[in-house]
Protein backbone atom coordinates (compact mmCIF):
# COMPACT_ATOMS: atom_id res chain seq x y z
CA UNK A 1 0.00 0.00 0.00
CA UNK A 2 2.76 2.52 1.00
CA UNK A 3 4.76 1.58 -1.99
CA UNK A 4 1.66 2.17 -4.32
CA UNK A 5 1.13 5.74 -2.85
CA UNK A 6 5.21 6.59 -4.03
CA UNK A 7 4.14 5.27 -6.90
CA UNK A 8 1.17 7.58 -6.97
CA UNK A 9 3.29 10.74 -5.88
CA UNK A 10 5.87 9.48 -8.43
CA UNK A 11 4.09 9.39 -11.16
CA UNK A 12 2.17 13.16 -10.01
CA UNK A 13 5.60 14.66 -9.59
CA UNK A 14 7.55 13.55 -12.91
CA UNK A 15 3.68 14.30 -14.92
CA UNK A 16 3.76 18.05 -13.42
CA UNK A 17 6.89 18.90 -12.72
CA UNK A 18 6.82 22.61 -12.68
CA UNK A 19 2.90 22.05 -12.95
CA UNK A 20 -0.33 24.50 -13.54
CA UNK A 21 -2.85 26.27 -11.32
CA UNK A 22 -4.56 28.99 -13.46
CA UNK A 23 -7.24 28.06 -16.21
CA UNK A 24 -7.10 23.99 -15.53
CA UNK A 25 -6.75 23.48 -11.77
CA UNK A 26 -3.70 21.84 -10.57
CA UNK A 27 -3.87 18.46 -8.96
CA UNK A 28 -2.15 18.78 -5.67
CA UNK A 29 -1.87 16.31 -2.82
CA UNK A 30 -5.13 18.28 -1.52
CA UNK A 31 -7.24 17.69 -4.84
CA UNK A 32 -6.39 14.20 -5.18
CA UNK A 33 -3.00 14.80 -7.18
CA UNK A 34 -1.99 11.98 -9.19
CA UNK A 35 -5.46 10.59 -9.76
CA UNK A 36 -6.91 13.90 -10.58
CA UNK A 37 -3.84 14.76 -12.83
CA UNK A 38 -4.63 10.98 -14.11
CA UNK A 39 -8.39 12.77 -15.18
CA UNK A 40 -7.53 15.57 -16.42
CA UNK A 41 -4.76 13.67 -19.09
CA UNK A 42 -7.30 11.04 -19.13
CA UNK A 43 -3.82 8.29 -18.93
CA UNK A 44 -4.93 5.16 -19.96
CA UNK A 45 -3.95 2.27 -17.54
CA UNK A 46 -1.03 1.02 -19.30
CA UNK A 47 0.37 4.15 -19.55
CA UNK A 48 0.13 4.80 -15.83
CA UNK A 49 2.05 1.53 -15.42
CA UNK A 50 4.66 2.46 -17.87
CA UNK A 51 5.09 5.95 -15.94
CA UNK A 52 5.08 4.02 -12.72
CA UNK A 53 8.13 1.87 -13.94
CA UNK A 54 9.74 4.66 -15.21
CA UNK A 55 9.72 6.64 -12.09
CA UNK A 56 10.82 2.85 -10.34
CA UNK A 57 14.09 2.95 -12.53
CA UNK A 58 14.46 6.44 -12.43
CA UNK A 59 14.70 6.73 -8.32
CA UNK A 60 16.63 3.70 -8.21
CA UNK A 61 19.31 5.06 -10.74
CA UNK A 62 19.67 8.26 -8.99
CA UNK A 63 19.77 7.48 -5.69
CA UNK A 64 23.69 8.04 -5.77
CA UNK A 65 23.68 10.74 -7.31
CA UNK A 66 21.33 12.06 -4.76
CA UNK A 67 23.48 10.25 -1.86
CA UNK A 68 26.54 12.73 -3.40
CA UNK A 69 24.15 15.84 -3.31
CA UNK A 70 23.65 15.33 0.36
CA UNK A 71 26.46 14.43 1.49
CA UNK A 72 28.16 17.47 -0.34
CA UNK A 73 25.40 19.83 1.10
CA UNK A 74 26.59 18.16 4.68
CA UNK A 75 30.24 18.94 4.00
CA UNK A 76 29.02 22.35 3.41
CA UNK A 77 27.59 23.21 6.60
CA UNK A 78 29.89 21.86 8.68
CA UNK A 79 32.32 24.04 6.82
CA UNK A 80 30.57 27.07 7.13
CA UNK A 81 29.47 26.12 10.74
CA UNK A 82 33.18 25.73 11.96
CA UNK A 83 34.41 28.55 14.36
CA UNK A 84 36.62 29.90 11.40
CA UNK A 85 35.90 28.54 7.77
CA UNK A 86 38.34 29.06 5.25
CA UNK A 87 36.85 30.86 2.06
CA UNK A 88 38.66 29.21 -0.50
CA UNK A 89 37.67 25.66 0.99
CA UNK A 90 33.91 26.58 1.04
CA UNK A 91 33.83 28.34 -2.27
CA UNK A 92 35.16 25.05 -3.72
CA UNK A 93 32.80 22.99 -1.71
CA UNK A 94 30.13 25.52 -2.82
CA UNK A 95 31.04 24.96 -6.83
CA UNK A 96 31.45 21.32 -6.55
CA UNK A 97 27.72 20.96 -4.95
CA UNK A 98 26.83 22.95 -7.57
CA UNK A 99 28.30 20.94 -10.20
CA UNK A 100 26.82 17.75 -8.43
CA UNK A 101 22.97 19.35 -8.48
CA UNK A 102 23.67 20.71 -12.01
CA UNK A 103 24.16 17.10 -12.94
CA UNK A 104 21.53 15.33 -11.21
CA UNK A 105 18.81 18.14 -12.56
CA UNK A 106 20.22 16.81 -15.87
CA UNK A 107 19.73 12.95 -14.86
CA UNK A 108 15.98 14.02 -13.72
CA UNK A 109 15.44 15.84 -17.11
CA UNK A 110 16.46 13.04 -18.99
CA UNK A 111 13.73 10.59 -17.03
CA UNK A 112 11.35 13.12 -17.51
CA UNK A 113 11.84 12.89 -21.06
CA UNK A 114 11.20 9.12 -20.88
CA UNK A 115 7.55 9.77 -18.75
CA UNK A 116 6.78 12.63 -21.71
CA UNK A 117 6.84 9.74 -24.39
CA UNK A 118 4.50 7.72 -22.87
CA UNK A 119 2.03 10.44 -23.54
CA UNK A 120 0.07 11.35 -26.65
CA UNK A 121 0.81 14.85 -28.25
CA UNK A 122 -2.61 16.19 -27.39
CA UNK A 123 -1.48 15.21 -23.26
CA UNK A 124 1.95 16.52 -23.75
CA UNK A 125 0.24 19.61 -25.13
CA UNK A 126 -2.12 19.49 -22.30
CA UNK A 127 0.62 19.00 -19.58
CA UNK A 128 2.75 22.12 -21.21
CA UNK A 129 -0.35 24.10 -21.14
CA UNK A 130 -0.52 23.03 -17.56
CA UNK A 131 3.13 23.94 -16.45
CA UNK A 132 3.03 26.91 -18.58
CA UNK A 133 -0.22 28.53 -16.61
CA UNK A 134 1.64 27.62 -13.68
CA UNK A 135 4.62 29.56 -14.23
CA UNK A 136 2.81 32.22 -14.98
CA UNK A 137 1.24 32.53 -11.64
CA UNK A 138 4.59 31.88 -9.84
CA UNK A 139 5.85 34.82 -11.21
CA UNK A 140 2.65 36.87 -10.73
CA UNK A 141 2.97 35.70 -7.01
CA UNK A 142 7.02 36.99 -7.46
CA UNK A 143 8.17 33.45 -7.01
CA UNK A 144 10.83 31.62 -8.63
CA UNK A 145 9.46 29.00 -11.01
CA UNK A 146 11.15 25.50 -11.03
CA UNK A 147 11.03 25.52 -15.05
CA UNK A 148 13.38 28.21 -15.05
CA UNK A 149 15.79 26.73 -13.32
CA UNK A 150 15.60 23.83 -16.10
CA UNK A 151 16.06 25.90 -19.05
Amino acid sequence: MRTQAHSTVALMLVLMGASALAQTPVPTRQSGGARALRQQLQLTDDQVTQIREIRRQQAESLRPQREQVRTAARSLKDMTDAANPDPAAVGKQFLALKGLRSQLRDAQKDWNQKAMAVLTPDQQAKLKEMRANRQGARRFRGGRAFDQRQE
